[in-house]
């Protein structure tokens, strides 16, 4: 299985980072390979390092403009536009895992949860130990409230506040 691990390449705190190995190793205890939009820094590169290190298999899916960050990586696809990069994530993946990020992050959560509520959901968990994602929730039910979303958008994703939580929906979940 192939867990799609989405997360900020621009941030290098110490907390952040901890929060990326942590994940990265509860996913690689369960087994499974690491697909990727990119390894080359911040939390995603301590992801890939975490699966690199302990010989998982990983795939990155990226733009051409970022392929020199494809030297290490075992399987990789490259795409021209980062539609085309969230597509092939989605049709790979066999569950995401999306933790803070930035842009590209909520671009891709936005997209993959669009895609889940049209054509068939994926399971996706919103690492939120930290309240990270407190006002992404806040603003889809805001979108419940003003009618523009029905109590269904909220179905298509799980909450996680904590690893020994992530642990428990990874083991208990059929995905």
């Amino acid at each position: 299985m192939k867990a799609f691990i989405a997360s900020s390449s621009r941030s290098k705190s110490e907390e952040d980072l901890k929060i990326a190995k942590d994940v990265a190793n509860i996913v690689v205890e369960k087994g499974d390979g690491l697909l990727c939009g990119g390894i080359s820094s911040g939390m995603m590169k301590a992801v890939y390092e975490v699966f690199h290190s302990l010989g998982r298999p990983v795939t990155c899916i990226t733009l051409e403009v970022y392929q020199e960050d494809l030297k290490e990586v075992e399987e990789s696809l490259l795409v021209e536009t980062t539609f085309d990069r969230t597509k092939a994530l989605y049709q790979q993946m066999d569950y995401a895992i999306l933790l803070p990020g930035g842009s590209g992050s909520m671009a891709e959560l936005f997209s993959m949860l669009e895609e889940a509520r049209t054509t068939g959901a994926k399971k996706m968990f919103l690492y939120n130990e930290n309240g990270f994602f407190d006002s992404v929730i806040a603003l889809l039910k805001e979108c419940i409230r003003a009618g523009k979303n029905d109590e269904t958008i909220l179905h298509y994703f799980q909450v996680v506040t904590s690893q020994e939580e992530l642990k428990e929906v990874l083991k208990g979940e059929e995905i």
